[in-house]
């Protein structure tokens, strides 16, 4: 998954799955933006809309959803 400040994603995740950790920055479906500093192979059970580009380090970002 691509980071960006501008564009929602195109589903609402219900978590994150991060393969080289680091910083994450994101928008909740509840309108607040959360940086978040995760480990190495990590799952970030969050329900997020954006993944913000600007203030994110992390790789290797996919994100989980209900299909």
């Amino acid at each position: 998954m691509t980071p960006g400040d501008v564009t929602d994603l195109t589903m609402v995740t219900i978590a994150l799955y991060v393969e080289s950790g680091c910083t994450v920055v994101i928008d909740t479906v509840a309108g607040e933006i959360r940086t978040l500093a995760l480990a190495d192979y990590s799952i970030l059970p969050a329900s997020t809309r954006r993944l913000r580009e600007k203030g994110t380090t992390a790789s290797g970002i996919h994100s989980l959803v209900l299909a």
